[in-house]
């Protein structure tokens, strides 16, 4: 099980290497498997504790009520899509092909404040 720790730790680790490698996307991320055996839900750390966190108390899948992140919420767009995800950030990481904004994004994502640990 992912602790809300972990989850954060990584987070930070995997969204700082995409700021420093802004051609990169996050199934690049050397850390994936290897000795540590990292891996998460869409290579996502928050959306793996969302998940898990869900299962464990029978709350509706990708919900992401979970989600460590403080974000701001989209009206009129549905949780659990990549529209929703952390206030339209990650949209836009995907989406954009300039380096720096992509390197400026991936920074955003990596500095999102967090909930308390629950």
């Amino acid at each position: 099980m992912l602790t809300f720790e972990d989850a954060v730790k990584y987070h930070k680790e995997l969204w700082g290497w995409l700021a420093e490698n802004p051609y990169a996307d996050k199934h690049d991320w050397p850390k994936w498997g290897g000795e540590e055996n990292i891996d998460a839900r869409g290579h996502c750390f928050f959306c793996e504790y969302d998940y898990q966190r869900s299962i464990k108390n029978n709350d509706e899948e990708d919900s992401c009520i979970y989600c460590p992140a403080i974000f701001k919420t989209l009206e009129g767009i549905s949780t659990g899509n990549v529209d929703y995800c952390l206030g339209g950030l990650f949209k836009k990481w995907i989406l954009t092909k300039n380096r720096q904004e992509r390197a400026a994004l991936a920074a955003q994502i990596r500095d999102l404040p967090t909930r308390e640990v629950e």
